[in-house]
């Protein structure tokens, strides 16, 4: 099982990033680990906080990676305790809360999904949120900038995928045999959509 260690300062940057027009004149503190509500999963996952300030002015950016959620706050969510090597679920992601060197991590796992038929557009929508949350943070960037558009069913080259079309010719592919997901440049001459 693939396993990652979320890097909070790539977060901090990243969000900085997304969020540079709200922010203007606000200085960023320290990434902190904390506990999150997910209104998908009905319960708390690990996330990242980040508190931003301007003189009297508080926002507290937000990044949930079993989400793969960013947000902005003017008012910090009640947060409840984490404990130390629990392990939260969401979707076919799962998160630890690590302590070393007296720092907290969030570690990353993605369950064995492949070799299972990817049945439906939702399923696809998870395991393509699932995908780029263990990517590297460029990847995570860009999926924030640019909104996902519908999945929709195609073929390319005798295959079926669910296809998420996301930046020019670049697309997020499922395919529905073996749940397997890429992120690849393709021409729209190679796209047969099935209605």
């Amino acid at each position: 099982m693939e396993r990652k260690i979320v890097n909070a300062e790539a977060v901090k940057t990243m969000l900085a990033n997304l969020f540079a027009d709200e922010l203007q004149g606000f200085k960023l503190g320290t990434p902190e680990v904390k506990l999150l509500f997910s209104t998908s999963a009905l319960d708390y996952v690990p996330g990242i906080v980040i508190t931003a300030q301007k003189q009297d002015e508080v926002k507290y950016l937000i990044y949930s990676p079993l989400q793969m959620s960013i947000n902005i706050f003017e008012e910090m969510p009640e947060t409840p305790e984490y404990e130390i090597g629990k392990t939260y679920h969401q979707g076919v992601l799962s998160a630890e809360i690590i302590k070393e060197n007296q720092e907290l991590y969030i570690a990353l796992s993605q369950d064995s999904f492949t070799k299972k038929r990817c049945k439906n557009k939702e399923q696809a929508e998870m395991l393509i949120k699932a995908f780029v949350a263990m990517s590297d943070i460029s990847l995570q960037q860009d999926y924030f900038k640019i909104p996902g558009q519908e999945i929709v069913s195609a073929q390319i080259e005798n295959l079926q995928y669910w296809l998420m079309p996301h930046r020019g010719n670049n697309v997020f592919l499922v395919n529905k045999n073996n749940s397997q997901v890429t992120y690849t440049t393709v021409r729209l001459q190679q796209i047969r959509i099935i209605p």
